[in-house]
């Protein structure tokens, strides 16, 4: 029985490790065919084991390299194989769960291979850790992707316009190793290439209008990427450019804008087949991003100047003044007319507040209120005085509108400025002669009471005469008398018509001359036309007018 049990003890621990190796063996067949490096490293014997491929991976033959622990830590860059070291030991005491590392091995040439190292740790009962397997994974692309990426950004990161695209073709041209490089933007329906910035042999190069008909910025178009290795020239026979500058191979990434409209292209060009091409492609698709906002923002930058040159154009044509103001009150923008009608000259106003140049301080406030308005999106007309440079006050008409940013939100007011000095004094001037018509007319009336008081006077003596000279007891010296009497009466009315015929006369000059009168005298003659009257009426007048 006791032979029995230890055979199967034995019998079965054979199979164990028959499995165990077999099971190894297949994972190494695994590795190998995922081209990862193997490693195997025994953490108490320090016995290791690197596969083909991991030697492989850095230029040595199998037989080339000892397979002990050593090994790996000769071949680590001096940089970093203080917190590689450090890393594994974290693992080994349980500081960290899981092991992962990256590190540089140095190549059998020289140079430095960067690695990504994976591994697991196999634990005995007491939970120490007695043997690690793990890979290597050659990173090297990406992370010379991620440096290239982290160069480029720093230098590129400060500059933009011009300056951008002229880093960044110089750039493409150094770091990715291509005889020419430029971005070109698209124009006249997409049938047109026009060089931003075209960088080649060492220096910045004199910038070129392309048609695209048969050429491969055709295709750039209709693809994501366009990319001849080598005899591009083969592909577009009809491209004399390519024969011209010697291009053997092609690479072109397309600029989308927000709306994905493609507005320009990356152009890579090399005069012998392009190396590492997919790795080129895929940097400039990262890159092409930022690019492609750079470009938008000089597109729109140019459309912008463009619509300020026809907006000032038609600002200066205009015969009203213009002016614009921002919301802090500050002069941004006036026209030539404004300044003809101020009497000061653009440079002169130009960031200072308008309010207090051309307003006293009642008006000042006035028209400072009606800025809040303009924030709520009210326009308005108005009239107001301005006071020029000379201190002239001018009446204009004022048309006052919001004015907004280019996201929308208010930025300040646009005033049309008309002088209508000239209306607003012909109104006064009307004004002013209505109101002395309307004295007039109440003079006029005034006068007309008077008139008639005075003409009435001289007729009631007549009338007065003839019934007296109708009564039957009137003596015949007394009635002889009576004809006398009319004609004095109507000779006073006739020298009354005159008197008021050269009054009316007077009061019709507008600069007539004044006379002294004899206030005493005037009193006697009214006396004598109201002789008649007085008599009746037993009246009695007295004055305190000394007679001259």
């Amino acid at each position: 029985i006791r032979f029995s049990f230890h055979a199967n003890t034995v019998l079965g621990k054979k199979l164990n490790e028959k499995l165990l190796l077999e099971n190894e063996e297949r994972f190494k067949l695994a590795m190998e065919g995922a081209n990862d490096g193997l490693w195997d490293w025994n953490v108490i014997t320090s016995e290791t084991y690197f596969s083909a491929r991991w030697k492989g991976m850095l230029g040595y033959k199998e037989d080339e390299l000892k397979n002990v622990q050593e090994t790996w830590e000769t071949l680590i860059h001096p940089d970093d194989k203080e917190n590689a070291i450090k890393i594994v030991n974290e693992y080994l005491n349980g500081k960290r769960s899981v092991y992962e590392s990256e590190f540089r091995l140095r190549h059998k040439n020289g140079n430095y291979v960067y690695v990504l190292d994976r591994g697991i740790g196999i634990k005995n009962k007491k939970g120490k850790i007695i043997r690690m397997t793990g890979t290597h994974v050659d990173i090297t692309e990406r992370k010379l992707n991620e440096l290239f990426l982290k160069q480029i950004n720093d230098s590129l990161s400060v500059r933009t316009g011009p300056s951008y695209f002229s880093e960044f073709t110089k750039f493409c041209c150094d770091t990715l190793k291509v005889k020419y490089a430029f971005v070109g933007q698209y124009y006249k329906d997409l049938n047109y290439v026009e060089t931003v910035s075209f960088h080649g042999d060492g220096r910045e190069l004199e910038p070129f209008v392309y048609d695209l008909t048969h050429t491969p910025f055709e295709k750039v178009i209709n693809e994501k990427a366009c990319v001849y290795p080598k005899n591009v020239q083969v592909h577009f026979p009809k491209d004399k450019d390519l024969k011209t500058f010697g291009i053997e191979s092609y690479l072109g990434i397309p600029l989308l804008n927000e709306n994905n409209f493609p507005i320009g292209i990356i152009v890579l060009l090399h005069d012998k087949p392009m190396l590492d091409i997919e790795n080129k492609t895929s940097l400039l698709k990262i890159l092409s991003s930022r690019t492609a906002n750079e470009l938008s923002r000089i597109i729109n930058d140019k459309k912008l100047r463009q619509s300020e040159e026809r907006y000032r154009g038609l600002f200066e044509k205009m015969h009203e003044g213009l002016l614009l103001s921002s919301k802090e009150k500050v002069l941004l923008m006036v026209n030539n007319r404004f300044c003809k009608m101020m009497g000061y000259k653009a440079e002169e106003i130009i960031g200072k507040s308008g309010y207090d140049l051309f307003h006293d301080d009642e008006t000042r406030e006035k028209l400072i209120e009606k800025v809040a308005d303009r924030e709520k999106g009210v326009s308005e007309q108005y009239e107001v005085e301005f006071i020029t440079k000379s201190g002239k006050r001018i009446w204009t008409h004022v048309s006052s509108s919001p004015h907004y940013d280019s996201d929308g939100k208010f930025s300040g007011v646009m005033s049309i400025i008309s002088d209508i000095s000239e209306r607003k004094n012909n109104e006064f001037e009307l004004q002013k002669t209505v109101e002395e018509l309307n004295n007039r007319n109440n003079e006029l009336m005034q006068f007309n009471y008077i008139v008639s008081h005075n003409l009435r006077s001289p007729i009631a003596n007549i009338m007065g005469l003839v019934n007296v000279a109708t009564l039957p007891n009137i003596s015949s010296d007394e009635k002889s008398k009576i004809p006398e009497y009319i004609r004095e009466s109507a000779n006073k009315m006739d020298q009354l018509v005159k008197d008021l015929s050269i009054i009316l006369t007077a009061r019709s000059t507008i600069n007539y001359k004044k006379e002294s009168v004899s206030v005493s005298q005037i009193i006697k003659s009214n006396e004598a036309l109201l002789e008649s009257q007085i008599i009746e009426s037993n009246t009695i007048i007295k004055t305190d007018i000394l007679s001259s």
